[in-house]
């Protein structure tokens, strides 16, 4: 493989009926090799958490922190997300469907996009 191809990225747009959207193609290898210094993935896209009742009658405030696995497309597997440390009042829940809606430019090993885990803090204040 030449060795310009791996920086290569592509995009461009998709449609869907009636929606269109961004597309970025990221290249991938399942062994980029354990050499060479891992990139972490970015958040590109973020989606706010929805306070719950329960928790502002409560007035619970503080942090979820959540250990996710970032995939090499940029998206978050859905199984693959753990309350690491949670407030509960539903608000683990809430942090879960917020994080599930974020998009990542992934982590990059040798010019391929990886799979990552992270962690991430959601946080809750009034």
């Amino acid at each position: 493989m030449s060795s310009y191809l791996l920086d290569t990225t592509l995009e461009g747009t998709a449609t869907a009926a009636p929606r269109e959207s961004s597309v970025i193609l990221y290249p991938v290898n399942d062994n980029p090799g354990k050499d060479g210094i891992a990139s972490a993935p970015v958040a590109v896209h973020k989606v706010e958490p929805r306070y719950t009742e329960q928790a502002r009658e409560m007035n619970v405030q503080g942090t979820v922190l959540l250990q996710v696995e970032i995939e090499q497309t940029g998206m978050i597997s859905k199984d693959q997300i753990r309350v690491i440390r949670g407030l509960g009042y539903g608000l683990d829940e809430a942090a879960i469907e917020c994080v599930s809606q974020w998009l990542f430019k992934p982590g990059f090993r040798n010019g391929y996009a990886v799979r990552k885990a992270v962690s991430i803090e959601v946080n809750f204040r009034r």
